[in-house]
């Protein structure tokens, strides 16, 4: 059955190749393209996986490891295809706690190639954790728009594509379940797409380290959205892409499911940190001069009308999630205005007067202008 359901894939890839390769842009850049970006271009929308479902969600603790599995794409105008992949359980914190853990996908590479597309091949899924519907489905669609906000804020980000999934147990010995996730960008499309190479060994940077525009832009982000899972020194919850001595490293941020924004039912606040409930914002950025926070927050003002669009277009959101994520944005866009009665030009003091003296961990204090 194994060997036929293969040859029946290599066949479909075959056939397929031709159109994919009408369908793609010409020169140079038609080596660039990705199954990621024909999924976006396409409008692939609906998916199926199927898998031994109990082997896959026992799979919680330590290195985890890939098991087969058969994804069957389909379009919003009915165009469907179908892989053989390899699927695992991904992540800590949301592996240990979740009914559904988040899932890797693993295509192969020669398949891609044979279908015309690059060997970009490994994908993270961001799934339901909560059994509970309309709760779990909540938070994996308030995410995806955390995700969409960054991505309309700068080219620093990582693309997301929405997919609704219906989860087959191939071994028949559980019910199936549909459930809305996404995807995320590989790292090794986003190496290629900004021209900077992922630095994987970048711990305990230092400020002149960076691209201290891009910094300063990722810290207000994530004030914005009220997350303060992450930590630069450390490398937890973003990448540095780039070269310090060419421009310096950017920060590109992932996992929002913490933040005020979303706050997800098992999110918990971060005490230590200065949170008392989840949402409760805490500016964690470096230390800049007044110019660059004032030019970074104008920049944030000026996104506000497409912020707000984002999230009343999340139609598959209900419509008391798309308000709490409405006020939740204007009380950051209510502080902006109230930063600026205070003066000519709002100030990083300002955005750490909440919490002055925390200092995330591995990090050194003088970087955010605190003495001890």
């Amino acid at each position: 059955m194994k060997t036929l359901r293969r040859s029946l894939i290599y066949f479909w890839l075959l056939a397929l190749a031709p159109a994919l390769a009408g369908a793609q842009v010409t020169g140079d850049e038609n080596d660039n393209r990705s199954i990621f970006d024909y999924l976006i271009e396409e409008e692939y929308t609906e998916a199926v996986i199927t898998t031994d479902l109990a082997k896959l969600l026992a799979d919680r603790q330590g290195e985890t490891e890939y098991q087969a599995a058969d994804l069957l794409l389909t379009s919003e105008s009915g165009q469907m295809m179908s892989w053989e992949i390899e699927v695992k359980t991904r992540g800590k914190y949301r592996r240990r706690v979740c009914d559904f853990a988040p899932i890797k996908l693993n295509f192969s590479k020669s398949q891609l190639r044979a279908a015309g597309f690059n060997d970009f091949d490994k994908y993270k899924l961001v799934t339901h954790c909560d059994e509970d519907r309309y709760s779990g489905e909540t938070a994996v669609l308030k995410e995806y728009a955390a995700y969409k906000l960054y991505e309309a804020l700068t080219p620093n980000s990582y693309r997301t594509q929405v997919l609704r999934i219906r989860y087959v147990d191939s071994e028949g010995n559980l019910p199936s379940v549909r459930r809305y996730a996404f995807l995320i960008e590989s790292d090794a499309q986003v190496e290629q797409r900004l021209q900077r190479e992922e630095c994987e060994e970048c711990l305990g940077v230092a400020p002149e380290q960076l691209d201290r525009e891009a910094e300063n832009l990722h810290a207000v982000f994530q004030y914005m959205i009220g997350n303060v899972d992450f930590n630069l020194a450390m490398s937890r919850n973003l990448k540095l892409f780039g070269s310090e001595r060419v421009g310096g490293l950017v920060p590109i941020a992932y996992d929002f499911d913490f933040s005020g924004l979303v706050a997800a039912d098992y999110a918990i606040p971060a005490t230590h940190l200065g949170q008392s409930t989840i949402g409760d914002r805490v500016f964690l950025g470096l230390q800049v001069e007044d110019s660059l926070m004032e030019s970074t927050l104008a920049k944030f003002e000026e996104h506000r009308s497409t912020f707000f669009q984002i999230i009343r277009q999340e139609r598959r959101l209900s419509s008391q999630a798309r308000y709490e994520m409405r006020t939740y944005l204007n009380s950051f866009f209510d502080h902006l205005q109230e930063l600026r009665k205070a003066g000519s030009k709002r100030t990083y003091a300002q955005l750490r007067s909440t919490s002055p003296d925390i200092v995330p961990a591995g990090a050194r204090p003088e970087h955010y202008g605190v003495r001890r």
